[in-house]
């Protein structure tokens, strides 16, 4: 008995220390408090640092834990959502607009005299507009690609690929590429890629 009472006082204490870790930030007297999830690099918060600055009114506060559609759905239902959130595809952008939680700025942005359409390089565009509507503003964009090692494909018979590529030309090429051991298993891949938009390259 006296050793599950002291389990549940250890555990009741640890809660109340994470509870108070993971308290908010007391509000700034004056101020209009914005919470962003966003992730919390060094540029991302000297950002929110020049907004601050430049805007006194207001203080923006990022939120790093749990940058993902559904907490931002979940807990915008729920009504203890974010005031501003990131929105890394298109895919994203619909979540949000169908859960009813994206604002629609069109109308205020024609208000003000900015077109997103024609001051915004087009491939950032479908992160923001949906069904001809703009729900948020590009903060960042990146250009991808993929490294090819000419080595290794001029010794696998094969020339560096010129113009769009489909998955049926792309996969044979990556799987010969690919050497295994006595035992089957992967010692050089062929392709290698992590989840970052690499489907944006292949078409079919």
């Amino acid at each position: 008995m006296r050793t599950t009472f002291g389990i549940v006082l250890v555990a009741l204490g640890l809660l109340s220390l994470l509870a108070w870790k993971l308290q908010p930030l007391p509000e700034i007297p004056g101020k209009v408090r914005l919470l962003r999830i966003s992730d919390n690099n060094p540029l991302r918060q000297a950002q929110v640092d020049q907004f601050n600055q430049s805007h006194p009114k207001f203080d923006v506060v990022i939120d790093p834990a749990g940058n993902s559609v559904e907490k931002v759905v979940v807990e915008s239902m729920g009504g203890v959502g974010p005031d501003l959130f990131d929105c890394f595809d298109p895919y994203q952008l619909s979540a949000y607009v169908q859960a009813g939680i994206a604002w629609d700025l069109t109308d205020e942005l024609k208000k003000r005299g900015i077109d997103i359409e024609k001051d915004v390089f087009p491939g950032i565009l479908p992160t923001c507009i949906y069904q001809g509507r703009t729900y948020g503003l590009p903060t960042n964009i990146a250009a991808n690609a993929i490294w090819v090692h000419k080595d290794l494909l001029d010794a696998a018979g094969y020339s560096v690929h010129k113009g769009p590529w489909k998955w049926s030309e792309f996969i044979p090429i990556a799987q010969k590429l690919t050497v295994r051991d006595a035992n089957g298993k992967p010692i050089r891949y062929g392709f290698y890629f992590d989840w970052w938009n690499y489907g944006h390259f292949f078409k079919g």
